[in-house]
């Protein structure tokens, strides 16, 4: 199966970027919710495993959280959406992000979104080049697994 990033979609507040990967839901499930796997492909390190619809989560550190967020909804190998907001932000902007993860042959279609962000604006422009690079180190992680 072919590994592919689609590239993002602007649909005015929401970025949407989509990667199908080589593994079986289960994994790609651990790892975009599992704090051993987060650590290893994302910009920083998350607090704990995602796991509870209204559990807080952070992104760095307890003493500098970079990104904040609770978690909204779980649905185990199917979606996970949670609040998102950059602290150092001026106006504190709050986003949603959301993955879904779909059968794709032998292994994962994995779909995020992000809405809540102005197209045009530097937060947007943030997330649009931020989710790639994130997608593109999940698969690589996913890749050494094997």
């Amino acid at each position: 199966m072919q590994q592919t990033t689609s590239a993002g979609q602007d649909t005015g507040d929401t970025f949407a970027t989509g990667i199908v990967l080589e593994h079986p839901i289960e994994l790609v499930w651990d790892a975009i919710s599992r704090k051993a796997w987060i650590d290893r492909y994302y910009f920083l390190p998350i607090n704990a495993d995602v796991t509870t619809v209204g559990g807080a989560l952070f992104y760095g550190s307890p003493d500098a959280k970079l990104i904040t967020g609770v978690v909204l909804a779980f649905e185990p190998q199917q979606l996970l959406k949670h609040s998102f907001r950059f602290t150092g932000e001026v106006d504190k902007t709050e986003t949603i992000v959301t993955y879904s993860l779909a059968a794709a042959g032998q292994g994962t279609h994995l779909r995020v979104e992000q809405q809540g962000y102005a197209a045009g604006s530097q937060g947007y422009a943030d997330v649009a080049g931020g989710w790639p690079v994130i997608l593109d180190q999940l698969k690589a992680v996913l890749a050494a697994r094997k």
